[in-house]
């Protein structure tokens, strides 16, 4: 079990708590309520907490999560993307192919990278409250190869 200040205690999946390695593959997609979802908000799937106790502040609730987990390499498909009325709605008008996958060790740089892919869409305050708890730099771009490969 794992404490939050603000959600208290709840129950991870056993194997994201005996894992050495983790690598986070999240789809790069728009979601309704965050903008884009991509790494960081990919983990809400790993407890057993009911969705809504997340979604009562989304932002902050992502970037807890991604202070739990830390994982050693995070790759972003973004081959196509849905561009909008997701994650559950949308249709194939929204889907962009973009034909590019990114990978590194900063997820935050990571999700602020997929971001880019949308137009018109700000970076969200999670990316914010997760690079000020130092999990990662929204600012990809002054990363170096060894932090973020993209291509």
């Amino acid at each position: 079990m794992e404490i939050s200040k603000r959600l208290g205690i709840w129950d991870v999946l056993e194997p994201f708590i005996i894992a050495d390695k983790i690598v986070n593959i999240p789809v790069a997609k728009h979601h309704g309520l965050t903008g884009v979802t991509a790494g960081l908000k990919n983990w809400l799937g790993i407890t057993g907490k009911t969705r809504i106790a997340f979604h009562s502040d989304l932002q902050h609730s992502i970037a807890e999560l991604a202070a739990l987990m830390r994982p050693t390499l995070t790759i972003v498909d973004a081959s196509r993307v849905l561009l909008e009325h997701g994650p559950a709605g949308g249709n194939l008008d929204d889907v962009k192919p973009t034909r590019t996958i990114a990978a590194g060790v900063d997820p935050v740089a990571l999700d602020a990278w997929a971001f880019t892919l949308f137009p018109n869409k700000p970076v969200p305050e999670n990316l914010r409250i997760a690079e000020g708890m130092g999990l990662g730099r929204v600012n990809f771009a002054v990363l170096s190869p060894e932090e973020i490969v993209a291509g």
